[in-house]
């Protein structure tokens, strides 16, 4: 029986992509056409916009962890677990400031690989 569930799974999966091919050409009914990325400027300005908006939101979050960790460490008590855990809220707090950076220099890093 795992066998034959297995055999359905694979096939799902590798006949997924074919699923694609039998798309309407042309314009969707109901759908918004995706405009046309001409030129590379206008492809680094639209990163750049998403790059703002995902590290801005990240960094909102990061902050937010900041603060819990530090409200952890307050109310620990000298209890070394909850320590542990502040801590442990504190390093992925600060990874996620570093991801919030790296958001921010992403549209630079493809500017200067595409030249634009």
């Amino acid at each position: 029986m795992k066998r034959i569930l297995s055999y359905i799974a694979s096939f799902a999966v590798t006949s997924a992509p074919l699923v694609t091919l039998a798309q309407q050409q042309g314009q969707i009914p109901g759908y918004l056409p995706v405009p046309n990325i001409v030129t590379s400027t206008e492809f680094v300005n639209r990163i750049g916009t998403i790059a703002n908006i995902v590290g801005s939101v990240l960094m909102g979050i990061a902050v937010i962890m900041i603060l819990v960790a530090g409200y952890f460490f307050l109310t620990a008590g000298g209890s070394e677990d909850k320590i542990t855990t502040a801590r442990g809220y504190l390093v992925y707090a600060l990874v996620g400031v570093a991801v919030a950076l790296l958001a921010f220099a992403l549209p630079a890093v493809i500017r200067s690989f595409l030249g634009a």
